[in-house]
């Protein structure tokens, strides 16, 4: 474990610095051939990395200040902050390269309005989605590992990070709610950020619950690594 102040905010700095770098790629300004996104706030990517950006930019100021102050030693601010932001960055790193990477939609680039199909899932190795599903959330454990004094949290602290997702999933059904009083020309697929979370979905109440058990898992997943590392004295 290191308690250096200095090291510490060097981390916190080149995160930051790539987290702005996934917040522009979130419009779509490094595909602008593909349009703006209008849709960059629906994507849970992009919400659990926003989420860590700010974690992560809270710290780096509080480090900043302890660093004036001539501080030294771990890590304790915002914590269930951070907690909450580990398991989202998981999910975002499982989901990814266990389920979507690879996938058919992944090779597809759209021209001027045309689609073609790529040899390669072109849609992976975009500067954006290597950053949010892979770099991002392994310097996000890295901090959390390092620099953060542990078995501090409380048993109930997992529980806590059912509060993002369930906001998100409100969020979702609330844009389709709205969209559809409001009668928007669109099909399902613009409508809903996944295919799987459409009212439609037969299995839906099935997924709702995998999805909140899923995080519920994860954070005591976390939860049983941090009681097993211990921070120096």
């Amino acid at each position: 474990m290191i308690k250096n102040k200095i090291a510490h905010l060097m981390l916190q700095t080149a995160y930051v610095t790539l987290g702005l770098i996934v917040i522009v790629a979130s419009f779509g300004i490094f595909e602008i051939h593909e349009g703006i996104r209008t849709d960059f706030y629906i994507h849970f990517t992009n919400i659990s990395n926003y989420f860590a950006v700010a974690v992560v930019f809270i710290q780096m100021i509080l480090t900043i200040k302890a660093i004036k102050k001539g501080e030294e030693g771990y890590s304790n601010s915002v914590r269930t902050l951070k907690f909450i932001g580990l398991v989202c960055m998981t999910i975002t790193f499982l989901i990814f390269n266990v389920v979507l990477a690879g996938q058919p939609n992944r090779h597809e680039i759209v021209i001027d309005g045309t689609k073609y199909i790529a040899n390669l899932p072109i849609k992976d190795f975009r500067v954006g989605s290597i950053l949010a599903h892979i770099v991002l959330p392994i310097l996000y454990f890295v901090d959390w590992i390092l620099f953060y004094e542990h078995r501090k949290d409380k048993w109930y602290t997992p529980l806590l990070t059912l509060v993002l997702p369930i906001a998100y999933i409100a969020m979702v059904y609330i844009r389709a709610g709205i969209m559809l009083l409001m009668k928007v020309p669109m099909g399902e697929n613009m409508m809903f950020p996944y295919g799987f979370l459409a009212f439609n979905n037969k299995l839906l109440p099935l997924i709702l619950v995998g999805f909140f058990v899923g995080f519920t898992a994860i954070g005591y997943i976390w939860f049983g690594i941090d009681r097993l590392i211990k921070s120096k004295k």
